[in-house]
């Protein structure tokens, strides 16, 4: 199971999205294409796509303390959604404005 999160900050606009949804469901139709074929058919990948999470911060906030504080505001906005009952995920994946000059990012929960 993958939670793919789309992010903003505080400063922007509450209609701002990273990716559309749209283009966020294509990228993974094709990732889990690629698994289902790696695997011969005995992987298959589900991807949960909650709303666009806008974060308390600006991105100045979240710089310095690094990309750890903003994907667990993330995740527990999502929790908070309804799309996630916590850790229970095999990857995460959020997609945000340019923060480290970052596209995406993917992380296994701990």
């Amino acid at each position: 199971r993958i939670l793919y999160l789309r992010v903003r900050f505080a400063y922007q606009d509450p209609a701002y999205e990273p990716v559309s949804l749209a283009t966020a469901q294509s990228h993974q139709d094709d990732v889990a294409e690629h698994y289902r074929i790696a695997s011969y058919g005995k992987l298959n990948v589900t991807t949960v796509f909650p709303d666009v999470i806008t974060l308390a911060e600006n991105k100045s906030g979240y710089v310095e303390q690094g990309l750890g504080k903003m994907m667990n505001e993330a995740r527990d906005a999502a929790i908070i959604l309804g799309e996630s009952k916590g850790l229970d995920w095999d990857i995460e994946i959020m997609i945000s404005t340019p923060l480290f000059r970052m596209v995406g990012l993917v992380v296994m929960p701990e």
